[in-house]
């Protein structure tokens, strides 16, 4: 249960009080845009690898989180509401792998 708590609603409460607090500009760069992304991804992929162990041959977990967040980040640019941005995609596959990284070794 601590492990659920940690890598799957940790992030999730992380990344909604990131959206509560006033932004955070970074070189021109608008972190707030792009931290809670990644940490919906460490959730999703982190609460996928969690309800299935152990985190080894972790492929179709991989693919199947990068396949939804890459359908809804293209899905943006026509039927689903939103702003397609390249950036949202790199943020979403940083925490799928930062996810991934971090339960190979920490759940063995």
């Amino acid at each position: 249960m601590k492990k659920i708590i940690f890598f799957v609603f940790g992030p999730i409460v992380l990344g909604f009080l990131i959206y509560l607090k006033p932004m955070v500009t970074l070189w021109d760069f608008k972190i707030d845009d792009y931290i809670p992304d990644l940490l919906w991804a460490f959730s999703f992929f982190s609460l996928l690898s969690l309800l299935n162990l152990p985190v080894h041959n972790s492929t179709p977990r991989l693919i199947l989180c990068f396949l939804v967040s890459l359908i809804f980040e293209i899905g943006q640019i026509g039927p689903i509401p939103g702003t397609f941005d390249f950036l949202d995609i790199i943020s979403y596959s940083a925490g799928i792998l930062l996810s991934y990284y971090m339960l190979e070794k920490l759940c063995p």
